[in-house]
């Protein structure tokens, strides 16, 4: 059961259309690619055409990348810094950098080795 509602939310029209409308990232390659995506204007970034950048970092994406081993604690810390940022308490700058001294401080406790940049 589980398997077939993966395949309906990836692969079926009506979850794609539904996921489009709710501002989900696209998990098709045609939608992604889409006019309409592309052209779209975010209130949210002042209407900037901000699908336009994220369809070119999906294709930037090194070869050879991977998830952190500790994928899931590193999101469950992202609002932590990024998120204020957000908010505008700190600059995305600073907050990048609380972000990976926690992710090299974490994953350097649970025995691996990690060094920030």
């Amino acid at each position: 059961m589980a398997a077939g509602f993966v395949k309906w939310l990836n692969n079926s029209r009506e979850s794609i259309g539904l996921a489009k409308v709710s501002g989900v990232f696209p998990s098709t390659v045609e939608d992604l690619n889409a006019q309409d995506f592309l052209e779209e204007k975010a209130d949210y970034f002042g209407g900037q055409q901000v699908n336009k950048v994220f369809n070119q970092s999906s294709r930037d994406i090194r070869s050879g990348w991977e998830f952190l081993p500790y994928q899931g604690y590193a999101n469950s810390i992202v609002n932590d810094s990024i998120g204020k940022a957000y908010e505008g308490s700190v600059t995305f700058g600073n907050a990048l950098q609380t972000f990976q001294k926690d992710l090299v401080k974490y994953g350097n406790e649970q025995g691996y080795t990690v060094k920030g940049l």
